[in-house]
């Protein structure tokens, strides 16, 4: 009975626990971005694998991939869980920040 308790409580953490890389590196790619837009005045075509903002992304090591959406003030970065890792299949963490004025919501992390 302890372990049909017990066990979904613990994968839960798990996967929360997993989600603590793409959350800072959204929160990465979304503070580049905002420096970004300061120096260049602008934030041009949202760049979409977030590159322009953050440089080439080698997500070779990494367990989630990243894309960057949105506008100037509602810019979204999207870390996405591999399906290849069954800690972050399924995991989505989204970052939202208005880079006109450098303010950032908190990660909204969907786990499965």
């Amino acid at each position: 009975i302890l372990s049909a308790v017990a066990l979904p409580q613990f994968l839960s953490q798990t996967k929360k626990a997993a989600a603590t890389e793409g959350t800072q590196q959204a929160s990465s790619i979304a503070k580049q971005a905002s420096a970004y837009y300061l120096e260049q005045g602008t934030l041009g075509t949202v760049d979409t694998d977030c590159s322009d903002y953050a440089g080439k992304i080698i997500t070779d090591n990494t367990n989630f991939t990243y894309a960057c959406s949105g506008s100037k003030t509602a810019f979204v970065v999207t870390a996405t869980g591999k399906d290849t890792n069954d800690n972050t299949k399924g995991v989505i963490v989204k970052f939202t920040g208005n880079l006109t004025d450098g303010t950032f919501s908190k990660p909204d992390i969907t786990l499965p």
